[in-house]
Parts: C-alpha cells; sequence; structure tokens
C-alpha cells in the first residue's frame, strides 16, 4: 500500500526512512525488497524469548541489540523475524501511525476482519475468545506477547482469516490495486542475485511462492508455542484454505508440522491431482549429488555471538544415496525424503514439490536451496566449524584428566605428608595454571547446560548474569596459559620426570585448545545476543 502511495520504494537504501544502526558484514545496502523477501542477510538471534522485550515499542525493539547482516543483500534466504520487524518499523515511519494500528484502519478493517488485531497484550474482551494452547506434554501454554510483533502478533477468528483470504482471491480494490496484489504473490528476486537458488520456490513480497501439483500456490505459516496456523491461495483458481491448532501434538506427530503438511498437500491432491511423470536419468548426476552431499547448517543461524559454536549442530546432512539420488530430511514434515535430479543442480522430490537446488561457483557448492517451506537456504559447514565440536570435547576431557591427576596428587601428598614423609607440592605457576584449568572447565560446562537448556526451549538460563559469568570464567582459563606455558618449560628445563612434563604439556595444550574455540566460537564476544 504504501509503495502504491510513493511513501515507501522498494529498492531504496532503508537507511533513507530510518536511522536505526544496521549492523553489517558488508557495505551494500539493504532495501524494502531485501526485508520482505528476507535476503537482508541477518543472523539468527536468540533475543526473541527474552521477557524484558515483550512490551518494548517498536521503535526500541529495532535499535535493542539488532542481528548483523552477515550476507550480501539479496543472495541468501534466510528467514528473520527482525527483519518483517524492521519493516513493520519502516510502515510506522511512512504512515506517521503505529503499527497496530495502520494495519486496524487499512488493512483488516477494509478486508472485514471484524476482531483481528495486532494489539499485544489483547485488548479487552477478547481474552476470553482466546484458545487455550497445550505443549507436546498436554500442559496449558500461556499466551505471550511477542518482542517483533509486525513479524507475527496476528490475533483473530477463523471467519477472519476467511475474509483475509476472499480479499485476496477477489483482489480487493480496498487494500491493493490488480497489480499490487500480483506483484506482492511474485517472486520478488531473479537469478541475478540468488543464481541457481532461484529455481527453489521463492519468496514474494512477505509471502512464501512456489506450485503444486503446477498449480501456482502463495503461502505463510504462524507459529508460537502451542498455536500453530497455515494460509494458503490458489490465486489463479481463486480456492484458498487455513488452518489452526492450539497445540503441539507429540514428538512424534506434531500438529505444527506433520498435521499441516499431511492437510495442506492433502487438498492439493484431492482438488489439483497430477499424474507424477518418471523423470530421465541425467549424464553426469551421480557426480553432482557427490559434490553437494556433504554437511550444512541454517542461513539463519547465529553467526557472531556465543550461540554459533554450536550452530551447526542443528542441521542434518545431505546424503547422498547408492542409485546417485540425494537424501534430506525436511524440516517441515521431519521426514526423510529422495530427491531426484531434474536438471543439472536441481533436484525434486518426485511425490510432493519439494526441491534442492545447489548454488555453484568456481566449482565449489557455495548454498543450496530449500522449498518449499519458509525462506531458507543451506551454507557448507567449513572445516572450522567441523572442528569446533571436537574440541571442546577434546579439551573438556584433557581438562578433566589433568584436574583429576591433580586431586589425586594432592590427596597422595596429604597423607604422605601426615605420615611424615615430606613431599613438595606443586610450584606456583602449576597451581595457578590448574586453578585456570578449574575455570576453563567450569565455563565449558556452563556452555553446554544453556546451550542444551535452548534446545530444550527453556530460555530460563537465557540472561545477561549467568553468561557474563562463564565468560569471566572463559577469560580466566586463557589467562591461565601464561603460568601453565611458564610451568611446562620449568619441568623441561628441571627434568621434573615424563609424568610431570606430560601432564603440564597437556594441561597447555588443553588450555589453548579452550582458548581456540572461545574466539572461534565467540564465546566470549562481549555481545551477548540478547
Amino acid at each position: 500500500q504504501l509503495v502504491e502511495q510513493g511513501k515507501l520504494a522498494l529498492d531504496t537504501d532503508i537507511a533513507t526512512y530510518t536511522d536505526v544502526p544496521v549492523k553489517k558484514h558488508h557495505s551494500e545496502p539493504i532495501t524494502l525488497r531485501h526485508l520482505l523477501t528476507h535476503t537482508a542477510g541477518f543472523e539468527g538471534s536468540l533475543n526473541t524469548g527474552s521477557p524484558d522485550l515483550q512490551h518494548m515499542p517498536l521503535a526500541d525493539y529495532v535499535r535493542y541489540n539488532p542481528p548483523v547482516s552477515v550476507y550480501r543483500p539479496g543472495t541468501t534466504p534466510g528467514y528473520s523475524n527482525y527483519g518483517i520487524a524492521l519493516a513493520g518499523y519502516l510502515v510506522e515511519k511512512a504512515s506517521g501511525q503505529p503499527f497496530q494500528d495502520y494495519l486496524r484502519e487499512h488493512v483488516l478493517a477494509p478486508a472485514g476482519m471484524t476482531t483481528a488485531t495486532f494489539e499485544q497484550p489483547l485488548p479487552d474482551g477478547m481474552t476470553s475468545q482466546l484458545a487455550d494452547g497445550y505443549s507436546l506434554d498436554g500442559d496449558p501454554v500461556p499466551f505471550d506477547a511477542m518482542p517483533d510483533s509486525p513479524a507475527g502478533a496476528l490475533s483473530g477468528s477463523g471467519a477472519d482469516a476467511a475474509a483475509f483470504m476472499l480479499a485476496q482471491l477477489n483482489r480487493s480494490p480496498h487494500l491493493l490495486s490488480a497489480q499490487g496484489w500480483e506483484q506482492m504473490w511474485t517472486p520478488a528476486l531473479t537469478e541475478d542475485t540468488l543464481g541457481n537458488l532461484a529455481n527453489s520456490p521463492r519468496t514474494g513480497l512477505g509471502y512464501f511462492t512456489g506450485t503444486r501439483n503446477g498449480h501456482r500456490f502463495v503461502a505463510h505459516s504462524g507459529d508460537l508455542s502451542g498455536y500453530h496456523s497455515e494460509f494458503e491461495i490458489y490465486p489463479d483458481s481463486r480456492v484458498g484454505i487455513f488452518l489452526s491448532v492450539n497445540g503441539d501434538g507429540n514428538a512424534s506427530a506434531g500438529l505444527g508440522t506433520h498435521l499441516r503438511a499431511d492437510l495442506t498437500e492433502g487438498f492439493a491432491d484431492r482438488y489439483f491431482p497430477t499424474d507424477r511423470v518418471e523423470t530421465p536419468h541425467l549424464e553426469g548426476s551421480a557426480e553432482r549429488a557427490r559434490q553437494v552431499a556433504g554437511a550444512y547448517f541454517s542461513s539463519h543461524s547465529v553467526h557472531t555471538t556465543w550461540f554459533s559454536a554450536w550452530s551447526t549442530l542443528t542441521s542434518n546432512p545431505i546424503q547422498v544415496l547408492d542409485n546417485g539420488n540425494l537424501l534430506y530430511r525436511d524440516k517441515r514434515d521431519k521426514a526423510d525424503k529422495e530427491y531426484v535430479e531434474v536438471a543439472p543442480w536441481i533436484w525434486k522430490d518426485p511425490h510432493t514439490d519439494a526441491t534442492l537446488t545447489a548454488r555453484v561457483v568456481d566449482g565449489k557448492i557455495e548454498a543450496v536451496g530449500v522449498g518449499p517451506g519458509p525462506a531458507s537456504a543451506l551454507l557448507p559447514v567449513t572445516p572450522t566449524q567441523q572442528a569446533l565440536l571436537p574440541v571442546f570435547i577434546a579439551s573438556l576431557a584433557a581438562l578433566a584428566l589433568v584436574l583429576g591427576a591433580w586431586l589425586i596428587g594432592a590427596i597422595t601428598r596429604l597423607v604422605q605428608n601426615r605420615r611424615g614423609q615430606s613431599v613438595p607440592g606443586l610450584p606456583w605457576p602449576a597451581r595457578i595454571a590448574r586453578l585456570g584449568a578449574v575455570s576453563a572447565a567450569t565455563a565449558l560446562t556452563g556452555w553446554c547446560s544453556v546451550f542444551m537448556a535452548v534446545m530444550g526451549s527453556n530460555f530460563d538460563l537465557l540472561e545477561n548474569t549467568l553468561l557474563r559469568t562463564i565468560q569471566v570464567l572463559q577469560w580466566a582459563g586463557i589467562a591461565a596459559i601464561i603460568p601453565a606455558a611458564l610451568d611446562f618449560i620449568t619441568t623441561i628445563k628441571t627434568r621434573a620426570g615424563w609424568k610431570r612434563t606430560t601432564m603440564a604439556a597437556l594441561l597447555l595444550a588443553a588450555l589453548l585448545a579452550t582458548c581456540w574455540w572461545a574466539i572461534t566460537g565467540n564465546a566470549i564476544n562481549p555481545n551477548l545476543g540478547l
């Protein structure tokens, strides 16, 4: 709407409209088109779980420690709630109205959505209409406000969703021009920036676009803990489907994944049936599959803060099968799917319209596009990223071995001294080094515990005091490298014996490895990403 009114432009640097300080690893401008297609390059963020942000004004939220733009804009799809929240703030700046007020007056009411709202908390009278949400265990889930509300805080009834769907299927002139509707539904980026990723389902101006059974569809999903929705329309056929569930189901058949995929794909198969065509064998297909096979991480992973050390653990590999096809676990319905190459560097699931597309630069896989589903790409895990977990485990094991030997030695010396046998203790550099080892081992254990809590959707440990304490312990372990090095040199000069020298060498190596892990994994970055 605001673009049609000339108040915003899709391809103008957003710095023209706002002074929000966006941190970037590149010099290229970010535009509204990039924000709406989730290609502004923003890394993932953990701060959306913070209760301190839930009722923060949008103008403050978009300035509060924003994620870094780590990819060149327009090149790498990576779903970003922050990017859409920033687009919502541009609506405020261009219209002069709070986001929720503008949406109510210019979108929701004209579309006939009589009870829908973006307001948080919910207005008086609406709370009693809210369905109860339920967790995987069947426990009630409280309905929490979203700090990045333009990215998905629309609350409404099924009747509201139907009115919104009809407004679009009828291309309501009260909302957009006919050209505006088409522009919103049309893939908004091309091969010029996406390369071969343009052959995966692409994002329009805010919507996911693609084909199912040969028919164009436009869609978007919405998820909170305990609540899952899906909105899909087939504009050319003037047909749509909306579904919403108020529970997470269970671990093996989550309502947020399996039910939506089964129902929407079954809907298409029922009303838009198609015959699947046998895919001919392509020359060189097996070799291309072998090049693509490997470990990948999601483009909306964390890159610059402490969680980046663990982000590569949350993705599944692409595997090559004996028949030369690819195997990948679809995150939408959590099912392993076999992909057949239909054109060079383009693979499809023969039973659905899911795709894998590889972007190859100078003979190397740069990214793999995934579809259908939220804007996303897979990026190859680098050797450095692959080394993070083994180094972490080896460092912690070595520290535990040295500290165990130190404890046994201390007990042995205590017993001998009580028997009247004078046994000298360790020199002061060795003692300080071992105290540093205690600190480093505690820090590593702390990071592991916080990561496991986050993966279990427990965000209680994501608070500054705890994370800062872990960082202080990490720094103490790094500082202990100096006395550990002095102690190791001393053991060599004094010919202290192979056991003593070996332990000193092992401790120094463990502290150095821990230091490398902490720096490479951003564990000591002052920015916690919260």
